[in-house]
């Protein structure tokens, strides 16, 4: 097993990803971990340097997740490739429970579940977290995201790994080529988790425009994910309005619960932000393509 971490400006966060990586409840002689540096700026190789046990490599050519995990996978000594963050730490029998079944040949790769630290305001507004890159289906197609997931080398070969000329979504389309092309299916165990440790609201804000323009880069690939320009804003403009509606009527319970309803508006108003910073990525996509008004619209 290769447990593959790419990572980039990690410096706050990689030690304790390293570290989690190192402790799994797995044989120690069956499993390897590299670190793919993307050209940090920061402290970042330095910390991953600091550990003996540790493979560095360093992906200089492109600049995102997927290339730095597709480098990973090619300088890989064995034969399952288990992705990881380097802002998540892994439960030390991640890698146990996510392996499980994988001898199974209608399976080609396996995901676990997303759980979040003490930041309890990101936990109840970042509704999609737990279940945004795994265990949900996508026209009809199970999804999987680029990290907490095993991915097996003959698998990822004959797909040719993601596509890395794509910042986002090429996790989703590695996915739906596994189900599509080779005919595999994804086995989701929820009892593999991973903690995403130290994420600000401004970090979660650039994840979701990041998953608004994936999402709309799909759509080049997977038409029927496609939607309208006038749906979108639909869409949009449907959340935000009850959000007021809920923001003003939190207003007024403040009266009798202040504590409970200022936290509650707080929540309200961090989600509908989440929600707009996935519709400005998708329409960023949109304006970059010439492609605002499409002919559905």
């Amino acid at each position: 097993m290769s447990i593959i971490i790419p990572a980039y400006n990690a410096e706050r966060s990689i030690e304790k990803c390293i570290r989690s990586a190192l402790a799994q409840k797995y044989p120690q002689e069956n499993y390897e971990v590299l670190v793919v540096d993307n050209n940090s700026t920061d402290n970042t190789v330095q910390r991953i340097q600091s550990f003996a046990d540790v493979r560095y490599i360093l992906e200089k050519d492109r600049q995102n997740c997927f290339a730095a995990c597709n480098t990973g996978a090619r300088n890989a000594r064995y034969d399952l490739f288990a992705f990881l963050d380097a802002d998540q730490v892994a439960d030390e029998n991640w890698l146990r429970e996510l392996v499980s079944g994988h001898d199974d040949e209608r399976y080609g790769a396996m995901g676990g579940r997303y759980v979040y630290d003490d930041q309890q305001l990101l936990k109840d507004i970042d509704v999609r977290g737990n279940d945004n890159r795994h265990g949900i289906k996508v026209d009809g197609l199970d999804t999987l995201g680029s990290s907490n997931c095993i991915y097996k080398r003959h698998v990822f070969e004959a797909l040719g790994g993601f596509f890395d000329e794509w910042f986002s979504g090429a996790d989703f389309d590695m996915a739906f080529r596994l189900q599509n092309g080779l005919k595999l299916n994804i086995k989701y165990n929820p009892n593999a988790f991973v903690v995403e440790e130290g994420r600000t609201v401004s970090e979660y804000l650039k994840r979701e425009f990041r998953i608004g323009y994936g999402r709309m880069i799909l759509t080049e690939r997977y038409p029927r994910m496609r939607q309208s320009t006038l749906s979108l804003i639909w869409d949009i403009g449907r959340r935000n309005l009850s959000g007021c509606g809920a923001i003003l009527y939190y207003c007024l319970r403040a009266f009798v619960q202040p504590r409970k309803s200022l936290y509650k508006i707080q929540c309200i108003a961090c989600d509908m932000a989440l929600q707009t910073a996935g519709f400005l990525g998708k329409i960023q996509y949109s304006i970059s393509r010439k492609r605002l008004f499409p002919a559905n619209w």
